[in-house]
């Protein structure tokens, strides 16, 4: 085999690993006992990366991260093999891990593998409906462990519900909470739990089917969204609602409806229909982008901040990827406006 900077097999792995991390492999990592038992040794089936500092750690297993920001990345086989320059391309596999290991392979069922293989019309035809059945079971399973991981890992820290990593949609927030108020061991963290899935329990459908809803729907489902998030701050029968998953709430709600939005008007061809339903396409998406920004500020700027039972304590909240959104949207009709 080929040695140092003139094997290929090592180059393709060090300028991988080098671009995931921005850094520039030392050269003395090409003589890596670790990378030359993988690429070598047909038994050995796991190569990992973690970075230190500017420094690239190579190991023939994959190490938990102390960190929960510690990126990883793995090179695995497909099967047991001696790499080599010519079946390099067919016979590795490589993935990166990111907060935690259930996270990633959460992210990597429902983003990846769940769709190809259950909405793919070429695989899921083939595909064992018993293991379609387990596929979906993992996926539920898994969801509900990242949704409840940050809430258990937290507590232990005396910060309780702060750690909102695992919610990333409305739906996840809606299910912590439906999740929690059967599987907390305490009968008042249940009751409590219970109460605020009630109080969702209004816009949780529109959420959870949002794509089939029209834009004049999603106005209104802005409103109500509004309403629910101030029922669920105003209670006054259990223990506030924490700040941090309010604000993180608000969020993700603010990107649900900015992604509705853009596939919305990424089905309006621009150029071919009449202006004057492009024009009002465009104005029902930046109605729903402004509304939920001044609901979120009105309501954590002014409204909460009066709230004697529970006033809210941080600074007014603002979500920006929305309002930047918006701020487009506003551009691209006063532009048409121009040609028009």
């Amino acid at each position: 085999m080929p040695h140092g900077s003139d094997d290929a097999r090592k180059r393709f792995i060090l300028t991988t690993a080098g671009n995931f991390y921005g850094i520039k492999p030392s050269s003395s990592l090409t003589d890596s006992p670790e990378l030359n038992n993988f690429l070598d040794d047909g038994n050995e089936f796991v190569l990992s990366f973690s970075s230190h500092g500017s420094d690239l750690h190579l190991s023939n297993k994959i190490e938990a991260a102390a960190d929960s920001k510690e990126k990883v990345l793995v090179f695995f086989k497909l099967q047991p093999m001696v790499i080599t320059e010519d079946n390099l391309h067919q016979s590795l596999l490589v993935s990166s891990m990111l907060e935690s290991p259930i996270n990633t392979l959460y992210q990597a069922v429902k983003q990846v593998f769940a769709p190809v293989l259950l909405k793919d019309e070429r695989w899921c035809s083939t595909f064992d409906p018993k293991l379609a059945g387990l596929l979906g079971e993992l996926e539920v399973g898994l969801g509900s462990v990242v949704r409840q991981s940050g809430a258990k890992t937290s507590a232990r820290k005396g910060r309780m519900e702060e750690d909102v990593l695992g919610i990333l949609t409305p739906s996840d927030e809606f299910q912590y909470w439906a999740d929690l108020s059967e599987s907390a061991e305490k009968n008042g963290v249940r009751e409590r739990a219970s109460h605020f899935a009630e109080l969702f329990k209004p816009i949780q459908k529109e959420y959870g089917g949002l794509d089939g809803l029209s834009m004049s729907d999603v106005v209104d489902l802005v409103e109500q969204s509004r309403d629910s998030l101030d029922d669920v701050w105003r209670q006054t029968d259990y223990e506030p609602y924490r700040e941090t998953r309010m604000v993180r709430l608000m969020d993700v709600i603010g990107g649900a409806l900015g992604r509705y939005v853009q596939r919305k008007l990424g089905d309006v061809n621009i150029f071919e229909e009449p202006f004057v339903s492009v024009r009002e396409n465009l104005r029902m998406g930046i109605s729903i982008c402004e509304q939920w920004v001044v609901a979120c500020e009105h309501l954590t700027g002014q409204t909460w901040k009066r709230h004697a039972p529970c006033p809210w304590k941080g600074n007014k909240h603002c979500p920006q990827t929305l309002l930047c959104l918006a701020k487009r949207l506003n551009e691209v009709k006063h532009v048409l406006s121009a040609y028009t």
